[in-house]
């Protein structure tokens, strides 16, 4: 229990830094930046048309596959700094060891990545607060701007038909949380040990994690099913996955247990090189 402890202790520890941090900051502006961009239209619909929407948004905004690559990019500044080495990190590992040290870390990624998460869903209620209406199902709003061209004509294209007709607002919005969680984290776990690789310059976790982030781009000049199979980022968006589009091999289901499976090797590999080297300190970016 005392180890447990401990190591939620050291875990902490990394949130404290966050505050007055002007990377966290900048990534807090950045989401708020992005979110506002492409919400903020909804809240002239709602006033146009004289109705108030639900506030499932989240799940269609996650939809669509730029918008999730504008995300997974401020995740990659959010963690830039992985794995989290400092002054205070030699004072800690003096006190509790490698182990102990390494799983707080991790820990650090996984909640982190949730938290960032939560913060993009509650940016999409707060951008259009004043037009929201408590309901339980998709609403007036929303159906419309999914099923019809009201959407495109409106500068909010990334509602989805596909998710209106095949999921209630609780589930969509779950596992778009779910998902968006995974890949925010597999983002975390990508700088993490590619930092650990060539120790001291952190160009290679970063520039991959930038790469994978950019995927959904890449799609866009090359939409072949292919792509969408090898390329992680673009997993998160059922309609793109099996059986949907003929010759994608992932379904949405597979894609989950996919996404954490990278997530567990990173976390392994990470392990390997952090075990067997020296501790270097890392400037702050």
């Amino acid at each position: 229990m005392r180890s447990v402890l401990s190591t939620l202790r050291l875990t902490g520890n990394e949130f404290r830094k966050w505050i007055g941090n002007k990377r966290i900051i900048l990534v807090l502006l950045m989401l708020l930046t992005v979110t506002h961009f492409f919400v903020s239209p909804l809240r002239d619909y709602c006033s146009a048309v004289g109705y108030r929407t639900s506030p499932y948004i989240f799940s269609h905004l996650v939809s669509e596959g730029y918008v999730v690559s504008m995300f997974l990019f401020i995740a990659v500044i959010l963690y830039c700094n992985a794995p989290f080495i400092d002054n205070l990190s030699l004072y800690e590992l003096s006190r509790a060891g490698k182990r102990k040290w390494f799983i707080s870390k991790l820990l650090y990624v996984y909640i982190s990545a949730f938290i960032f998460v939560l913060i993009i869903f509650f940016l999409t209620i707060i951008v259009v607060f004043r037009y929201i209406a408590w309901i339980g199902d998709w609403g007036k709003v929303i159906s419309t701007l999914s099923l019809t061209m009201a959407g495109y004509n409106n500068n909010l294209a990334y509602f989805s038909s596909h998710i209106v007709s095949n999921y209630n607002p609780l589930q969509a919005t779950a596992l778009s949380l779910l998902m968006l969680w995974l890949q925010t984290a597999t983002i975390g776990m990508i700088v993490f040990s590619g930092n650990l690789v060539y120790q001291g310059n952190r160009f290679l976790g970063i520039l991959v994690a930038a790469a994978y982030s950019f995927a959904p781009f890449i799609f866009g000049f090359w939409d072949e099913p292919y792509m969408i199979t090898f390329f992680p980022a673009m997993w998160n968006i059922p309609e793109l996955l099996k059986p949907y589009v003929p010759g994608v091999m992932v379904t949405y289901n597979a894609a989950f247990w996919l996404l954490l499976l990278i997530i567990v090797i990173l976390s392994f590999v990470s392990w390997l090189m952090f075990r067997q080297r020296d501790v270097h300190v890392y400037p702050e970016l």
